[in-house]
């Protein structure tokens, strides 16, 4: 049997012929309360001892009574864990791959699973939210971590800056216990983001490089980023704070391909010039050689 916090029977009603059913409560060697038709129910967890037997009727003699142990457990609660990304109307969409039901189990610590264990064996529901959460604070980012930043990302083009929090939010029974920032992760979390609206269309003739940069105690980190198929950059990251994405235009060069003309021209020219003497070099030893047989001759 299951507790459910009403009423339970302890006992299904049974059906007897030549007499009438009855029962009552009592220990492990007799009844101690007065044989009764109703069915015995109780509302709390615990070991109850049924007796039963059947009154006869005018033709029938009494049975002998026969115990019956009922043990009510508490019904255990619940537990759901959900994940899931938010992101405000100003940052570019943010997607993590990899934040699973285990990834969210593993931000729990001792104590929270402790407590969650109790609400569970008292029969309560447990939810557990963990979300990643990404703002723009191009506009609320202190001067100094700016610097911070530019100072590593010296030849940055433009800079976007912004927070990435991971939070967790244990309610029990319905009740909140309030959202709490997990400020690391033992697996680094793999994150996709869209480049922001207010960063140009490269310009022809030039090559964009972006880089994601986090500042997390005081410290710069620059993070390996891909530039997906389609357009979005892919990173990973298991510190969660102030985050900047960059990028620097580099003048596509020409400088080969005009060395290669240059080069063709000249040595066509050159051709040319040779083939020019070859062929008065050839006339004139013609020349020569008439004005000999004349000389013969004379």
């Amino acid at each position: 049997l299951t507790y459910t916090g009403s009423a339970q029977s302890l006992v299904t009603a049974g059906t007897a012929a030549g007499g009438e059913m009855r029962y009552a409560f009592g220990n492990e060697t007799r009844a101690t309360q007065p044989y009764t038709t109703s069915i015995p129910t109780v509302t709390n967890a615990g070991t109850y001892y049924v007796w039963y037997k059947v009154v006869g009727d005018e033709n029938h003699t009494d049975t002998e009574p026969v115990m019956l142990k009922v043990t009510i457990d508490v019904a255990k609660g619940e537990t759901k864990i959900e994940t899931e990304v938010q992101t405000d109307e100003k940052s570019p969409k943010l997607e993590a791959s990899n934040l699973t039901k285990e990834v969210a189990e593993s931000t729990l610590t001792d104590e929270e699973k402790a407590e969650i264990d109790e609400a569970i064996n008292n029969g309560e529901d447990v939810d557990v939210d963990v979300y990643l959460e990404i703002k723009d604070i191009s506009d609320t980012i202190s001067a100094s971590n700016q610097e911070k930043i530019k100072a590593v990302a010296t030849d940055a083009d433009k800079i976007e800056f912004f927070d990435i929090s991971l939070f967790k939010e244990i309610s029990i029974s319905g009740q909140s216990q309030g959202a709490t920032s997990i400020h690391d992760l033992a697996t680094p979390l793999k994150l996709t983001i869209g480049v922001p609206s207010s960063f140009p269309a490269v310009a022809d003739g030039y090559t964009r490089t972006y880089v994601v940069l986090r500042l997390h105690e005081g410290s710069v980190t620059v993070l390996p980023t891909t530039l997906n198929a389609d357009g979005t950059l892919s990173f990973e990251t298991d510190r969660f704070s102030t985050y900047a994405l960059a990028y620097t235009d580099t003048k596509q060069d020409t400088s080969e391909d005009t060395t290669t003309e240059v080069t063709t021209e000249a040595t066509t020219a050159t051709t040319e010039a040779t083939t020019a003497t070859t062929e008065v070099t050839t006339t004139a030893s013609a020349s020569t050689s008439d004005a000999t047989t004349a000389s013969a001759k004379a």
